[in-house]
């Protein structure tokens, strides 16, 4: 099963999962799967505990790539400034916060997801640090004072926040405004871009670390999404547990 036959947001960002999160297909198309619904296929006959395992990891790992696709949403949107508008500052200034809750967002699920598959602590300690600098920039963004922030023409630029790593070019939140340099602000679009890429990789690994655990799941329960899914019909809907969220007529192939 591919992306294309998922639901409308998976469909519609089939693209950017491919490129920046490949192994995401990898494990929908064998574990997860869409009945054309809105809904994750359903696989009959499953042992209880490994229904609610594949819900679980079905639902976290869906919530990861949601969040991704946000972060890049609010990248993307980020234009140069034609014309200074408090309405457009307060919208930049909310993505910039909505952007790194999300990372915050993709960092937790991604936990839940490695104790859902009961990882081993070998797993855990390769994959948990490659989330821990944008955690901590996330958290001097959401948590500390506002981060400087000035228009050089016509783009945004922004302090970097300090991750994990000390660093005296990084914006940290004891610090005051005037104290930063004016030559270590980053274009914010770059910034953001950079920071989306980061993540994408670290959300990549995971999965492809966890591949192999969930190809044993798959064969020990013989799982098959393809002989589980009907004729697929295209889906005006999102996932949800009540099907699709977003409300409308389906079209059989």
């Amino acid at each position: 099963m591919q992306l294309e036959q998922g639901d409308r947001l998976e469909s519609e960002n089939k693209d950017f999962i491919g490129t920046k999160i490949p192994s995401y297909e990898k494990i929908w198309g064998i574990y997860v799967g869409h009945d054309g619904n809105g809904r994750m296929t359903d696989i009959p006959n499953l042992k209880n505990d490994i229904k609610e395992q594949r819900v679980k990891f079905a639902e976290h790992n869906y919530t990861c790539v949601e969040s991704l696709i946000c972060m890049k949403k609010i990248a993307d949107t980020l234009q140069p400034i034609t014309q200074f508008t408090m309405d457009a500052y307060l919208n930049v200034l909310n993505g910039l916060m909505a952007f790194h809750a999300h990372a915050g967002r993709i960092r937790d699920n991604s936990n839940k997801i490695l104790i859902v598959l009961n990882c081993n602590e070998s797993v855990r300690s390769n994959i948990l640090p490659k989330f821990e600098n944008i955690y901590q920039q996330r958290n001097v963004i959401v948590h500390g004072k506002r981060l400087p922030l000035i228009v050089k023409e016509g783009y945004y630029l922004i302090a970097p926040p300090m991750g994990n790593e000390e660093l005296h070019n990084k914006w940290r939140s004891e610090m005051n405004w005037e104290d930063f340099n004016n030559d270590d602000f980053e274009y914010m679009e770059e910034y953001l871009r950079n920071t989306l890429d980061a993540i994408c990789g670290g959300y990549n690994s995971l999965l492809f670390n966890v591949f192999g655990i969930i190809k044993n799941i798959v064969q020990e329960n013989s799982i098959s999404i393809i002989n589980s899914t009907n004729i697929k019909p295209k889906c005006y809907g999102l996932q949800g547990p009540q099907g699709a969220i977003i409300s409308g007529s389906t079209i059989n192939n």
